[in-house]
């Protein structure tokens, strides 16, 4: 026994089918796009790992100032240069400095902290500071360091203004004049020549007979 499907059925069955298709394909959509995102987020960790694994940039200690305390040796003023974050992701600093091996002063900076100042010390003392940078998921990178001697390179400062003043004067004496040369010796006559004589042989002049 035959059944035949009107056009309108055939029209149904074919959207079915096509709705399962989609059905099927969003699903796998689904799943590719969540793998995806997994993937992704397993390389931003990696390339964030990578990054940290350097360590900032060097560090420099600059000597700025001084000040004097009574009954003991001068304090040196200093200030700590940082470099630019290792990584884009760091979220905050780490920096420790230690003066003449005392106790380390750990202080937590932004991300985009380049300079510390207001950091003094004993005179001829040995600081020693290192940066970590972290990154927002707890990562720590190598620390950088630099180790430097307080020494005293500040010039005192400028003396004020000199004055001059005029106190009285003094007479000097006159100086003698001074003598006239002696007048030049007057050159000596030029002796004059003598008179040049023809000498005449009288004999000559006899005629012979």
């Amino acid at each position: 026994m035959w059944f035949f499907k009107s056009k309108t059925e055939k029209a149904l069955e074919k959207i079915l089918a096509y709705q399962k298709l989609v059905l099927r394909n969003q699903k796998v959509l689904t799943t590719n796009q969540f793998v995806i995102a997994k993937r992704l987020e397993l390389l931003q960790q990696m390339v964030s790992t990578l990054m940290l694994r350097g360590k900032p940039g060097p560090l420099f200690i600059t000597v700025t100032g001084e000040r004097s305390v009574e009954g003991m040796a001068d304090i040196i003023l200093f200030s700590v240069s940082l470099p630019p974050k290792s990584a884009p992701d760091v979220a905050k600093r780490e920096l420790t400095i230690v003066v003449g091996g005392g106790e380390p002063d750990v202080r937590s900076l932004g991300p985009d902290e380049l300079l510390v100042e207001g950091l003094e010390g004993l005179q001829d003392s040995n600081v020693e500071v290192s940066l970590v940078d972290i990154d927002d998921g707890g990562n720590r990178s190598d620390a950088s360091s630099a180790s430097a001697v307080l020494t005293d390179n500040v010039p005192p400062p400028q003396p004020g203004v000199l004055g001059i003043s005029i106190v009285g004067e003094e007479f000097a004496p006159e100086p003698e004049p001074a003598p006239e040369p002696a007048p030049e010796p007057e050159p000596a006559p030029e002796p004059e020549p003598a008179p040049e004589f023809d000498l005449v042989d009288d004999d000559a002049d006899e005629e012979i007979v």
